[in-house]
């Protein structure tokens, strides 16, 4: 009900703004007088009720409209109210109302009935009123929520803003809301925004409709829904968190202008379409430069999208970078793609005014494998990835290995400086080599035993034998035993041998490849470097384990 301020409540009015003090409105009256009210009272013509208010606040969408709501219990009642006034603290008719009879039943226990008026007055001076009410008071109105039915009375109709009647819009059109108001003040959770074409006669059908979405208050309509130089009508509605949603509100129209601007799309620079081998770590997407046409704007955002080349759509890309900062190029964060697997990818852009433009054509590109390398020699893990002491773990992605096993590498003979024809001692033998490429899955864990060396002889003693180094696990049993150390003067040690590879040998036979992998750790030719002159030999190399994965594995 629209209630009128009393002349008593307007000279309260002026005299709170002379003496800069508040009017405190307490409670609702109502009664059951049949005249016409006059603002000159200053009493309800017959007043049947008075209650504390449950409730009293500012219209969020007109400040100079304040409501205020009465609860009238279960326990009162048999009368049917026709007048309602507001009174301040000191009793004081503030404004009065009249309205068409509301029946409020004789108390019945077995059918409790609560009413609940609500009264909202123009004040032109709304700052001279103290809106705060008792919080025992407040606490019944949340009550009186839990007592009645939600409807869709509680939330405010929404008003459309923009763009109303006479604006000419892009394809992107951007529909803007008033704010969402609640009495109750239950949370504002999504809206729902309609489109239709200015020719239809209803709703039945509307030419879009967004579903409910987090767009509260500003909502951008996709592509492909408006074309050039047509009318259109927009409404939109709330829905609060406990699901309860308001009326739809009042149709607006817009046209659009004849012909659309439009953010191009952009041109797929690096991964090219078709590419392959592409590097899996650090990944980034490439494209060229930002274009409208017709008109101009300025790049606001850009948006990548990756999906799977097996996929028929990208109704579910499997990485969405969303609108990210005006950027060209992008990078893909680690771990989201696999090796050795095709996708597809594509980029559009934003414009600050036009909103997201096209998208580009689709691009394939392959990832290559991952690329790494782990190695141990004499108890040092080096350089990449290095797992914990005697175990390998595959990486992540890494699905194919290429494993090396040297063994240790005898000692030689220390020289007894009496024997001729040395000036030094004798040479061991070198440790066996086996290589494998295998098959493997990421997270497998592998045994590796890193030989020893042999040691050494003193003056005129014999050296040691190398150990055996291995590499076991799924798919793999690898083994390279060490070489022997010489027996005597003027002979050499016997060379170890590898086993459970594709390529079994001594590291004598086969240096190539020792040299390649193991270069920087092994500087001696021999099983063991030739002793001083009247001095023990040198000890042999350390075995070692190589495990490779990448391009080529």
């Amino acid at each position: 009900m629209t209630a009128f301020i009393t002349d008593a409540g307007a000279a309260l009015i002026a005299s709170s703004l002379a003496n800069g003090t508040q009017i405190n409105l307490t409670e609702m009256t109502v009664g059951t007088g049949l005249g016409a009210p006059d603002k000159t009272q200053i009493a309800l013509q017959a007043e049947v009720f008075r209650a504390p208010l449950s409730g009293l606040l500012k219209d969020a969408l007109d400040p100079g409209l304040v409501i205020a709501e009465m609860r009238i219990g279960a326990l009162e009642g048999g009368w049917d109210v026709t007048e309602a006034g507001l009174l301040t603290d000191t009793g004081v008719l503030f404004a009065l109302s009249d309205l068409s009879p509301i029946s409020k039943t004789a108390p019945d226990p077995a059918q409790p009935l609560e009413l609940l008026l609500r009264m909202v007055v123009a004040v032109n001076a709304p700052a001279v009123l103290n809106l705060n009410l008792d919080p025992a008071t407040l606490a019944s109105r949340a009550w009186v929520k839990q007592q009645i039915p939600p409807s869709w009375e509680w939330i405010r109709l929404p008003r459309a803003i923009a763009p109303l009647a006479g604006a000419l819009v892009q394809e992107r059109a951007t529909l803007l809301t008033g704010p969402y108001y609640h009495l109750y003040d239950v949370p504002h959770a999504t809206s729902r925004f309609q489109v239709r074409l200015a020719t239809d006669t209803d709703w039945d059908a509307p030419l879009y409709d967004s579903g409910d979405v987090a767009d509260l208050t500003v909502h951008r309509l996709p592509l492909g829904v408006l074309v050039p130089a047509n009318s259109y009508q927009w409404r939109l509605r709330h829905t609060d968190v406990e699901g309860v949603y308001s009326r739809w509100s009042s149709p607006a129209s817009f046209a659009t202008v004849a012909v659309f601007n439009a953010v191009q799309a952009p041109e797929i620079i690096n991964p090219l379409n078709g590419a392959t081998s592409v590097p899996i770590t650090a990944l980034t997407l490439n494209a060229g430069d930002f274009a409208v046409s017709p008109g101009a704007d300025t790049h606001a955002t850009s948006r990548f999208q990756i999906r799977l080349a097996s996929d028929a759509d990208w109704s579910a890309p499997l990485y969405d970078s969303g609108d990210v900062p005006a950027a060209l190029s992008h990078t893909v964060p680690d771990g989201v793609l696999s090796p050795i697997t095709a996708y597809i990818w594509r980029v559009a852009y934003g414009g600050t005014a036009l909103g997201l433009g096209a998208w580009s054509v689709d691009a394939s590109f392959t990832l290559a494998q991952v690329e790494g390398q782990w190695m141990r020699f004499d108890g040092v893990f080096d350089p990449i990835n290095a797992p914990a002491l005697l175990t390998f773990t595959v990486p992540t992605f890494v699905t194919r290995l290429r494993v090396t096993v040297l063994g240790g590498m005898a000692g030689g003979i220390g020289w007894d400086g009496v024997t001729p024809g040395f000036a030094g001692g004798s040479s061991g033998g070198y440790g066996g080599l086996v290589q494998k490429t295998f098959s493997a899955t990421p997270g497998d864990n592998y045994t590796v035993v890193v030989a020893s060396p042999g040691l050494g002889g003193l003056s005129g003693q014999l050296g040691t034998d190398g150990a055996t180094s291995s590499f076991v696990g799924a798919g793999a049993t690898l083994s390279a035993t060490g070489g022997t150390a010489a027996p005597g003067w003027a002979s050499l040690g016997v060379d170890g041998v590898g086993s459970g590879g594709d390529l079994t040998a001594s590291a004598r036979d086969y240096f190539d490849i020792v040299a390649q992998a193991f270069s920087a750790r092994l500087p001696g030719v021999d099983g063991a470097e030739l002793g001083g002159f009247q001095g023990s030999a040198a000890n042999g190399n350390a075995g070692a384990v190589m495990v490779e994965w990448g391009p080529g594995i």
